[in-house]
């Protein structure tokens, strides 16, 4: 199987073949766990147990139920939502100062609250869409159209920043999204990225780059399987959902940071920087890096 930039996709299961993955899935559970409060030894019987279901399922739907009722049961799916209340914070602290203009367009807007703030806090007219409505999206007063697959439901040049936060690793047309989003910006607008990546070389040391450690310790292709089984994990498991349209579509389109930025060019904008966030989000285990792009004229 390949995803939207024709690189191979492994099943979940084969990922954790790799023995170099597979320690590193062990010990980046361990922190997640721990963060989340759970008892040590409790925490080594439920890595146990994910571990045994990730490597021998016959149905990966299996797996993602199995895992999602054990999470349940261990209270670890009721506090995940209790940690992830800053997280729109988060997000919001670290684009702020690139955005421009009057008008923002937030693209995959999940619920909604990254463009809450923006509006709130900076007095900006946002504008959100996604491929589904997220339950809290009427409770931000914004203007929210859904998005179909294929094109955004706005005009062309209608924007004077368009927002991309962890959005083209899940989509099943990520050129055709970016391509989309350079469309509706206007010229010389900005396009904020924040994505999952593989690879890194950070800079300096931070938390969140020593969060980071046992994912710089594999090689480039060992960081891509890890990157897959996180992201599986933290959007089907986790977050588990019997009903297949809401389930949230994990095509794996990572690349390393020089990647994007060879991707981004190639499409019509200049990246004028990059910062490396790490592993800012202590319960959703990938490195994410943060572009900010230019569009050309």
């Amino acid at each position: 199987m390949k995803n939207d930039f024709g690189d191979d996709v492994f099943e979940i299961k084969d990922v954790l073949k790799d023995p170099g993955v597979l320690e590193c899935v062990k010990s980046v559970l361990r922190d997640v766990l721990d963060y989340l409060g759970i008892p040590e030894e409790k925490t080594k019987e439920i890595i146990g147990k994910i571990v045994s279901a990730a490597s021998s399922y016959k149905k990966l739907s299996e797996y993602e139920k199995e895992t999602h009722r054990l999470l349940e049961e261990e209270g670890v799916t009721e506090i995940i939502p209790q940690k992830l209340t800053s997280r729109a914070e988060i997000i919001f602290n670290q684009i702020k100062d690139f955005l421009e203009g009057e008008r923002v367009l937030d693209i995959g807007c999940g619920d909604g609250k990254v463009g809450e703030l923006i509006s709130k806090m900076l007095g900006l007219s946002v504008d959100l869409t996604d491929i589904y409505e997220h339950g809290h999206i009427r409770d931000t007063r914004l203007e929210f159209k859904l998005m179909p697959k294929d094109r955004l439901p706005y005009e062309k040049d209608s924007c004077d920043t368009s927002l991309l936060i962890t959005v083209l690793h899940h989509s099943e047309f990520a050129a055709k999204t970016f391509r989309e989003a350079v469309r509706v910006t206007k010229p010389e607008g900005k396009i904020i990225v924040i994505e999952s990546v593989f690879a890194p070389k950070p800079e300096g040391s931070s938390d969140a780059i020593e969060r980071a450690g046992p994912f710089l310790k594999l090689s480039p292709e060992q960081h891509r399987k890890a990157n897959m089984f996180f992201d599986h994990f933290y959007n089907r498991c986790i977050h588990y959902s019997e009903d297949p349209k809401k389930k949230v579509t994990v095509p794996f389109n990572f690349k390393t940071p020089e990647g994007w930025k060879v991707f981004f060019e190639k499409e019509g904008t200049a990246q004028e920087k990059i910062i490396h966030l790490a592993i800012d989000q202590p319960t959703v285990p990938e490195y994410h890096t943060l572009h900010v792009l230019r569009v050309k004229k």
